[in-house]
């Protein structure tokens, strides 16, 4: 209960900035293009911890993608609400892993400056042939 609480607090702080005025707005509203697969909350959150996250991900998620979370690492708490009850789970950023790929993220690609989309070995392939 009280990782819900300190969530909320960091959301009602943070959203207040986030609207204040066009400059800020729209500093967000990149922010959220680029994570786009997160809710207003959350991206609330992440924005409030760590404005300059690339790609984040849980520690599971991470491992699945072959990349290992680095020992000291803080996690970005947000709020997974996708259960029964909502609870507080941490997300990792990119920068605080290694694994396979090196800089190259593994099995993704970066397309179009700040985007990352997973694809398989033979898109890869077929991606660096053009």
């Amino acid at each position: 209960m009280k990782g819900i609480i300190y969530t909320k607090d960091i959301y009602r702080e943070i959203v207040p900035k986030i609207i204040q005025d066009e400059a800020s707005w729209s500093s967000f509203l990149n922010f959220s293009a680029v994570h786009y697969q997160m809710g207003f909350e959350n991206a609330s959150l992440l924005y409030a911890q760590r404005p300059d996250a690339k790609m984040v991900e849980t520690y599971s998620g991470w491992r699945e993608k072959g990349r290992y979370v680095r020992r000291g690492s803080k996690g970005i708490a947000i709020i997974d609400s996708s259960h029964y009850r909502p609870y507080v789970d941490h997300v990792f950023d990119i920068s605080d892993t290694n694994g396979r790929g090196g800089r190259r993220y593994g099995g993704w690609i970066k397309i179009m400056k700040r985007r990352y989309f997973p694809c398989s070995m033979q898109s890869q392939a077929t991606y660096r042939a053009m």
